[in-house]
């Protein structure tokens, strides 16, 4: 039986998420806050992002640090980060509040917004941009479950920052002044 989430007593607001010493003897060991805000402040969206997406992305920043006192926000952070992928498509995408987002990834497919080149984590790009295929493919899911009440506790928000950070800055890249 799963334990049923708490509110923290005041004395315990600052302390590390004990499931973080848990999850650290079967990983790379237990983080420390000082390397969690070092990884999260290296993530970042380049000044030709609109400042509402890089507004609320800095506040999924924030969020991501909070998962050091709560793990259990982590999921929270995920969302937030699809969240801010769509409000970035829908602004590249000048869409209405009636276009789907499925046609707007559609879009951003058949138009090429997205290479596998600009996603940091990827070794050897695909020229044919085939992680960029599955990835529109996976947002449309995973939002859809988020946003209808599934919830996965993956601990590492930090990627989902990334992949974040690295899909909305190729929308707005420097030399694609089209939205």
């Amino acid at each position: 039986m799963a334990l049923l989430e708490e509110l923290k007593t005041l004395n315990e607001v600052l302390r590390m998420d004990e499931r973080h010493h848990l999850l650290g003897q079967v990983i790379d060991g237990v983080p420390t806050l000082e390397r969690l805000h070092f990884i999260v402040s290296e993530i970042r969206m380049h000044d030709g992002v609109p400042q509402a997406v890089r507004e609320q992305f800095n506040i999924a920043r924030n969020m991501a640090l909070y998962t050091y006192f709560m793990m259990t926000l982590a999921p929270e952070v995920q969302f937030k980060t699809f969240r801010i992928i769509e409000q970035a498509l829908r602004i590249r995408a000048n869409a209405s509040a009636r276009d789907s987002l499925k046609s707007i990834l559609d879009r951003a497919e058949t138009e090429g917004w997205l290479a596998d080149s600009g996603f940091r984590h990827i070794a050897s790009p695909s020229l044919e941009n085939v992680y960029c295929i599955r990835l529109f493919e996976s947002l449309r899911r995973l939002r859809n479950n988020f946003a209808h009440g599934g919830a996965t506790l993956t601990p590492d928000s930090a990627i989902y920052l990334s992949v974040c950070a690295d899909f909305v800055n190729q929308l707005f890249a420097p030399y694609s002044k089209t939205w």
